[in-house]
């Protein structure tokens, strides 16, 4: 006796190849999307981040950054900035580009607790536009739950 066809078999056998794998990698980045908020907390726990995700409302106080790169780079070099203080190990560098910043990197390059016993990040930023690059080296420290006064050095 045959057993009957289930709808998962018959979707399979009528999809083509490109639809299949089309298929599976749609549903992998659905698992994936699902997953991720666990797997940052667990990363974020690991490597001892004081913010466990990035949010839209981290605030970081950086008058100097703004004036190095300019009103339309800001945004994206501020969502490079606190990927690589959450997200990222000493050494391990985030690129970015915005406005008329073509490249640029934030790389994390020390990890040191202040006198008042936050944990503070001392980065490196680059920024190359308009036929010229330049680097800044910074240091952010934790302001509150969702933000960083950054200073440079």
């Amino acid at each position: 006796m045959d057993r009957p066809q289930m709808f998962s078999d018959v979707i399979y056998k009528r999809l083509g190849a490109l639809a299949r794998t089309t298929a599976a990698a749609t549903l992998a980045g659905t698992l994936a999307a699902c997953s991720m908020s666990l797997s940052s907390l667990s990363l974020s726990e690991r490597t001892g981040s004081i913010i466990p995700s990035l949010s839209g409302s981290t605030t970081v106080e950086a008058p100097h950054l703004v004036s190095f790169v300019g009103n339309d780079a800001w945004p994206a070099l501020k969502t490079a900035l606190v990927t690589a203080l959450i997200d990222r190990e000493d050494g391990e560098r985030v690129n970015w580009k915005g406005g008329h910043i073509v490249a640029g990197t934030v790389t994390p390059i020390a990890t040191l607790t202040a006198g008042d016993g936050r944990r503070c990040r001392r980065v490196a930023i680059t920024a190359q536009g308009s036929g010229r690059a330049d680097e800044m080296l910074s240091e952010a420290c934790p302001v509150g739950a969702s933000g960083w006064s950054v200073t440079p050095l």
